[in-house]
């Protein structure tokens, strides 16, 4: 990657595209006039790529599409030192970005840092939990992300409820926590097809992409 930079400094920055939007096609993300990102589909995490940190416009447009035909056109800013994840998120008619900020520091080898991104348009909010009853992330909302969790390093069957409820309506069985590693659960899809795709962000091994999938109960 080597977009047009207006602030150079000694430290790198990194950031992964998210594509969350479900009814909508492939989309290419520029920065500044550069095309950063291919292709990016929906219900997938690009791998980190590093940058120089300053300011950037970032352009998301359909796959192949010049940069005036931006379905997103916002400005970013990213610090030096820091880890980004951007998000395409909402319906086609109503596509917003949502800027994280990841915490992929160190983590201790018995733990696994992870959160939870809600990133179902219509969805109501979601409780995560393990089938053994222990509350991991509560009363997430569309467009919000919890804090990050600190979990024992293993391997748990996860699921996806109705926040305040039983109503299970994703099952993500067999998901790994490793020890030393940060990872993120993203909900996805609409409410009647709700879909929850797991990444492993950081730690050994590295930053990989989207991991782990469970699908609508």
């Amino acid at each position: 990657m080597s977009p047009r930079r207006r602030e150079t400094m000694p430290e790198t920055t990194q950031i992964r595209i998210g594509h969350c939007c479900p009814d909508t096609a492939g989309v290419d993300v520029y920065l500044d006039d550069d095309r950063a990102f291919d292709n990016v589909t929906f219900g997938n995490v690009s791998e980190y790529a590093s940058l120089q940190p300053g300011t950037y416009d970032v352009a998301i447009t359909p796959n192949g599409e010049e940069r005036s035909a931006a379905l997103v056109d916002e400005t970013l800013t990213v610090k030096r030192g820091e880890d980004y994840t951007v998000l395409a998120t909402g319906f086609s008619d109503d596509i917003q970005p949502l800027v994280l900020t990841d915490e992929n520091g160190t983590v201790p080898q018995g733990k696994c840092h992870a959160r939870f991104v809600h990133c179902s348009p219509d969805a109501q909010k979601v409780d995560v939990r393990t089938t053994d009853g222990r509350t991991l992330f509560e009363n997430v909302g569309f467009r919000k992300t919890s804090n990050y969790e600190p979990v024992d390093a293993g391997t748990y069957d996860l699921e996806v409820c109705w926040a305040g409820t039983d109503d299970v309506v994703v099952e993500l069985p067999d998901c790994e926590f490793n020890g030393g590693e940060t990872c993120t659960v993203f909900g996805v899809d609409t409410a009647k097809s709700l879909e929850a795709i797991v990444t492993r962000d950081a730690g050994s091994p590295a930053a990989k992409g989207a991991g782990k999938r469970g699908r609508a109960y």
